[in-house]
């Protein structure tokens, strides 16, 4: 999978992590993937291959998603991180059990 370098999310450009120096980031922190807000940047581990990779960076943009949105300013990180868990999946199925989605909404 060919990740993108950059993704427009709201008034924010972020860029999209994915090599050696992101894995030693991760590792410290002990996650697959991360949204740092304050530098733009998601990070995402290259222990992640095919629907993993892609589940992860659709979770990681619903993360950057709440933060601009303002939601987390009124949902606690905990309850922030169950919702993005639980819809994540589902934003990567839509997306790929309806190709022409992305098309139509885009024109």
């Amino acid at each position: 999978m060919k990740l993108p370098k950059k993704l427009q999310i709201g008034p924010l450009r972020y860029r999209v992590l994915h090599n050696k120096r992101t894995d030693i980031l991760l590792n410290n922190a002990d996650h697959l993937g991360e949204t740092w807000v304050s530098k733009s940047e998601i990070r995402l581990s290259t222990a992640l291959t095919g629907d993993a990779l892609a589940e992860t960076l659709i979770h990681e943009i619903c993360h950057a998603i709440n933060d601009v949105s303002g939601v987390m300013d009124w949902l606690g990180g905990e309850q922030e991180e169950r919702l993005v868990r639980s819809i994540s999946p589902y934003w990567l199925m839509v997306l790929r059990d309806n190709p022409k989605l992305v098309e139509a909404i885009t024109r």
